[in-house]
C-alpha cells in the first residue's frame, strides 16, 4: 500500500511491536511493505525502535512506550 500513513504505522509498530517486551500474542512479527515505501519504512522504524529505553520499573527516566 503506497498510501499509508507513514508515520501512524511507526508509531503503532513501535507501540505494539515491543508492548510487553515484544512477549505478547498480538506483537507485530511480519510487517509487509511495498517496494515504494520500504526503504523509508526501515529507516522510520528502525530510528523509531532505537529509542525506546528499557529499565526497572521503579527508575524515574523509565516510561512506558507511546
Amino acid at each position: 500500500m503506497t498510501t499509508a500513513d507513514l508515520s501512524a504505522v511507526v508509531n503503532g509498530l513501535r507501540a505494539f511491536g515491543y508492548y510487553n517486551a515484544g512477549q505478547d500474542c498480538t506483537a507485530a512479527c511480519r510487517i509487509y511493505a511495498g517496494t515504494k515505501i520500504h526503504d523509508n519504512l526501515v529507516a522510520d522504524l528502525s530510528a523509531a525502535a532505537s529509542s525506546i529505553r528499557y529499565n526497572q520499573p521503579t527508575t524515574r527516566s523509565t516510561r512506558s512506550v507511546r
